[in-house]
């Protein structure tokens, strides 16, 4: 089957890049979203759904929607299913979810409406998982309203000024190595390292601004100490107990001062990866029972949605292609070597309990396979 295009002259990969970001930036103001594919669709997300857009959506019903929802919340509203967390599924609606109110039951499990139930199973979409991937990379909740449309009708919307995008950009776009691009550098005296300075970063295919803390001389070591941290607003600024990430940040500063020279990198994926909002979200989800990665897996998401991708190529551009990783986590290291850069030894990176994290401190080390151990160094070739 040939793809359904919505534009039809050639574009650079300037102006793809482009349409994606203007696409996610429609999906986080809640307006309805064209892709165009095979077969082109509407969608929504419901996050951002407002009571006005609602009353509007009877302009699109050339087919009536169905609802696309991740497996972890479906299996939390009693769909019985084997597939991973974060697999799409879809579900018919009953003309009672069709509320505002409803439908963020239906998404949210932290919502005031609970909802305990879904409507009959349906196929997903062609291309329905691309728009999940928008909202995702938007850091919305993956629950959408999704239409299938025509050509013909996806052409009258296109020209009544309705935002729109090509699947095979967005594919293309988030399956591509990460990209960033230097933005600014700056002197950044901090009390553990006065001399410190700091350069700014912004990912190409989703706007995300990132960091880089240069603590000495690390261009004069032949494998200076990199700590990867993802940012912790809760952690690292409000002293939060539920987490490490304070006294990890906190503490890898103190080391790398130690050590004359290295890098810090700090990566503008909250919650490993799922934004701030969707982090207190699953703050919620833990007061009720869950662990860290029950919550994120209930909310829609898989265990871990970071890419350290992003830090591989600011070391790049930062022309440090061989490192010793500050690091507990053994997915950094692989992925580390997927992107090019040699770790020569990992250092451990171990913070004790506090008496309210002990649980999560558990669950990274029994789910997610981090080392626990005292400060050291183990060799990985």
């Amino acid at each position: 089957m040939q793809n359904s295009k919505l534009w039809f002259s050639e574009r650079t990969a300037e102006q793809r890049l482009r349409s994606v970001r203007h696409a996610m930036s429609a999906m986080r103001d809640g307006l309805p979203l064209l892709v165009g594919g095979k077969r082109p669709l509407i969608a929504l997300a419901i996050e951002s759904l407002s009571r006005l857009n609602l009353e509007e959506l009877e302009e699109f019903k050339t087919s009536f929607p169905v609802l696309v929802l991740a497996a972890g919340r479906a299996r939390d509203l009693g769909h019985p299913t084997v597939f991973p967390p974060e697999t799409m599924l879809a579900f018919r609606l009953r003309s009672e979810d069709l509320t505002l109110e409803r439908l963020r039951g239906l998404a949210d499990p932290t919502a005031p409406q609970h909802v305990e139930s879904l409507g009959e199973t349906a196929a997903v979409p062609m291309d329905g998982n691309v728009a999940v991937d928008l909202a995702k990379q938007s850091r919305l909740l993956p629950a959408l309203l999704i239409w299938q449309t025509t050509p013909a009708e996806a052409k009258r919307l296109i020209e009544s000024g309705y935002p729109s995008v090509e699947a095979d950009d967005v594919t293309a776009q988030f399956n591509q190595p990460p990209a960033v691009e230097r933005i600014t550098e700056t002197t950044l005296p901090i009390a553990a390292s006065p001399s410190a300075r700091i350069v700014a970063y912004r990912g190409l295919a989703d706007g995300s601004e990132n960091l880089a803390l240069i603590i000495g001389s690390p261009h004069d070591r032949g494998a200076p100490l990199v700590r990867i941290h993802s940012a912790c607003f809760t952690g690292d600024v409000l002293g939060s107990l539920r987490c490490d990430c304070g006294p990890q940040l906190h503490r890898a500063v103190e080391r790398i001062e130690e050590e004359g020279g290295g890098v810090i990198l700090y990566l503008d994926q909250e919650g490993r990866g799922i934004g701030i909002t969707n982090k207190l979200r699953t703050y919620v989800l833990q007061d009720q029972g869950l662990d860290t990665l029950q919550a994120n897996n209930s909310l829609g998401w898989e265990d871990d949605a970071r890419n350290f991708g992003l830090a591989a190529a600011i070391l790049k551009e930062l022309g440090l292609q061989r490192i010793r990783l500050l690091s507990d986590n053994p997915v950094k290291i692989d992925s580390m070597a997927k992107f090019g850069i040699l770790v020569q030894s990992r250092v451990a990176h171990t913070i004790p309990p506090n008496g309210t994290n002990d649980r999560y401190l558990e669950t990274k080390t029994m789910s997610c396979g981090h080392f626990r151990e005292q400060s050291g160094t183990r060799r990985t070739g």
